[in-house]
């Protein structure tokens, strides 16, 4: 375990009546790319508030690289912190906004010339010294406003949603500079997002943020590929959630039943609390779809279905099929030249490995 550049103690933070953060625990190891995901008003920026120091929290305690910052002002926190909206001074050409907070340190003039000179080459914006903010894209300020932030060297990296305010194509460009320049710098980064796409792509590690609490914390293809939670299973990407029922029961093996028409074996999950009722999350691309009764010599769940829906979204198509009276199954299929094509209505068979699902707690 890497030591840690911040440690968040049973943080709360109450807004009068309203409970904005609840008894958080996190510890973020250096150098890593961390991810804050939630939706909005699940607190997730209220965390990082805090850390940076524009919240104060009503109880527990923050330390950075050990030093308790809790009573510290965000100024002597060296904690660099880059917002949505880039919050550049428009007056001030990108040289006297990058040079901005190291003058307020009264660094030496040389100094400054040398560490401005240092990021805008990080950041690919060199040459761009005498602009001013309404001479650049989005992009390019959103640079500008990562260059100021890293300018004096900070100790961690704040981010809240830098990215929203761009186009898509943009966007996923900015994903990649931003890791290239994480890792470049070995520098300890807290991202928060509310898209999903975004985190997985991104982040060493994800924290997802539910109602003030933290629901699960994971790699991004741990939180994809084993979920805990109905929650997350279904706030990352798309999952059937699955009601099943467990007709019997043996030392390490259940019997479970679906919709009257699926019944398999499955391995008893460890540290899960059992009950009759069972919820199990299923991704859509996990299950193939195949000529009805096709038979296959994998071991695998099949059974046959009507597709009830089909939805075309270029690179994969989408269909629900339908199997009995009441299961409905998402199914996400990759475009290939070798790949069947299924209309409303037509029968069709589905499989998939029975080691695809996931158990959830409640």
């Amino acid at each position: 375990m890497k030591e840690s550049a911040i440690n968040i103690k049973k943080v709360t933070k109450k807004f009068g009546n309203v409970t904005a953060v609840d008894n958080v625990d996190l510890k973020i190891p250096k150098g890593i790319f961390l991810t804050l995901l939630g939706s909005s008003g699940s607190g997730k920026t209220t965390i990082l508030m805090m850390i940076a120091g524009f919240h104060e929290p009503s109880s527990g305690e923050i330390l950075l690289e050990g030093e308790l910052i809790t009573p510290i002002p965000p100024y002597k926190r060296n904690i660099g912190m880059v917002f949505q909206n880039y919050a550049l001074w428009p007056h001030m050409t990108v040289y006297k906004n990058i040079a901005f907070p190291l003058k307020m340190h009264k660094v030496p003039k040389r100094d400054i010339a040398n560490r401005v000179k240092h990021v805008l080459g990080l950041v690919q914006l060199t040459g761009f010294e005498k602009r001013l903010p309404r001479e650049l894209s989005g992009g390019q300020q959103q640079r500008v406003a990562l260059a100021r932030a890293l300018v004096f060297n900070p100790k961690v990296l704040l981010m809240d949603e830098p990215l929203g305010a761009l186009d898509k194509k943009l966007r996923e460009h900015m994903q990649i500079e931003l890791r290239r320049i994480q890792q470049n710098l070995s520098i300890t980064v807290v991202y928060v997002t509310h898209d999903q796409e975004e985190a997985l792509t991104m982040s060493d590690s994800i924290v997802v943020v539910n109602e003030g609490k933290i629901e699960q914390i994971g790699t991004p293809r741990e939180l994809y590929e084993r979920p805990k939670t109905k929650f997350v299973a279904d706030f990352i990407g798309e999952s059937n959630i699955i009601e099943g029922i467990i007709t019997s029961e043996s030392k390490d093996q259940l019997k479970i039943s679906l919709n009257d028409s699926i019944e398999f074996t499955f391995p008893k999950p460890k540290n899960l609390k059992i009950k009759k009722k069972c919820l199990l999350a299923l991704r859509p691309e996990k299950i193939n779809l195949l000529s009805p009764l096709q038979k296959s010599d994998r071991e695998v769940i099949s059974v046959n279905g009507i597709v009830s829906e089909k939805v075309y979204v270029g690179n994969t198509t989408k269909y629900i099929v339908t199997i009995g009276r009441n299961l409905h199954l998402k199914v996400q299929l990759q475009n290939r030249s070798d790949q069947d094509d299924y209309n409303i209505g037509d029968r069709a068979g589905l499989e998939w490995f029975k080691e695809d699902f996931v158990f959830l707690s409640d």
